[in-house]
């Protein structure tokens, strides 16, 4: 069951780092749309993971264990440079632009969230609602998505998962917005992005050792 927290925990933790921004600037997010939020991340994780799967059935376990856990290390390594360059460059000093460049405006519109997770309030109303919902449900599991794809080919357990993966979603983003309402300080979000990398970077290793 080790495996399967640290990969529940690695694709829940951009729940607690949005958590934190909303705690941060006081926009709110009732009970049954954290519930919500959790549903859809789990549901495309657990997509993602089936996906991953059928893969088995066409190439031979040894080697989809050995693909599947160099490529989480690789995806550790990107998630890691990616939380850095954020730290280095925040969104509001970011050249927005390269939003603009994008063709599918669901998927613009998700990047956007995850540059800027308050953008997912579309009507400035400081409370998540269950349109809204949609949207932050799929941003937060963006990432979880590629990460079940290729773990679930480790031969980890998908029931427990999953399970995890909805337990920690909604334990991860209630948390983050308890904190950010008492602790107002970008630096916690800043420290807390780096932890999916380093969670898959050892993952990977200890799968391939």
């Amino acid at each position: 069951m080790v495996y399967e927290f640290m990969v529940a925990l690695a694709t829940s933790i951009d729940g607690f780092v949005i958590g934190l921004s909303y705690g941060i600037k006081k926009i709110d997010i009732r009970k049954h749309i954290i519930l919500q939020i959790g549903l859809i991340s789990t549901a495309v994780i657990g997509t993602a993971m089936l996906l991953g799967h059928g893969v088995l059935c066409f190439v031979p376990e040894v080697w989809a264990r050995v693909i599947s856990s160099g490529t989480i290390l690789l995806l550790g390594v990107l998630f890691f440079v990616q939380a850095f360059i954020k730290y280095r460059f925040p969104a509001d000093r970011e050249d927005k632009r390269f939003i603009g460049r994008i063709k599918i405006e669901f998927l613009g519109i998700i990047i956007e969230i995850l540059r800027q997770p308050e953008k997912a309030d579309f009507d400035r109303s400081n409370t998540i609602d269950a349109r809204e919902a949609l949207f932050l449900g799929t941003a937060i599991s963006l990432d979880g998505g590629a990460v079940g794809f290729v773990s679930s080919m480790s031969g980890i357990s998908m029931p427990v998962t999953l399970f995890l993966c909805f337990i920690l979603s909604i334990l991860c983003i209630t948390a983050g917005l308890s904190l950010g309402r008492l602790y107002s300080h970008h630096n916690i979000q800043q420290g807390v992005s780096f932890l999916p990398g380093v969670i898959l970077m050892i993952f990977g290793i200890l799968k391939l050792i």
